[in-house]
């Protein structure tokens, strides 16, 4: 499911931070590759914010991504890489 423009900027503001719970390399609007558990790749994904403190819902799991991966689940920084 992809969210519209109107839709993503709604959940950002209500749900997400710009600052990520713990230290990584990425930041918002960052583009990158998502490589999920099966080894498939998903190129040119937005990092569109992170998960607040204390909300993480799986071990390292807080980094939020635009398209059709689930932006309202975080992923782990493990499994995406910047492109840009």
């Amino acid at each position: 499911m992809v969210m519209t423009a109107h839709e993503e900027k709604a959940f950002i503001k209500k749900n997400l931070s710009e600052t990520p719970p713990e230290p990584c390399e990425f930041k918002v609007n960052d583009i990158v590759t998502f490589t999920n558990e099966y080894g498939i790749s998903f190129p040119g994904r937005k990092v569109i914010g992170f998960s607040k403190k204390g909300e993480v819902r799986h071990t390292d799991c807080f980094v939020h991504l635009s398209g059709d991966t689930p932006y309202w689940f975080g992923i782990s920084p493990k499994t995406i890489k910047k492109t840009n």
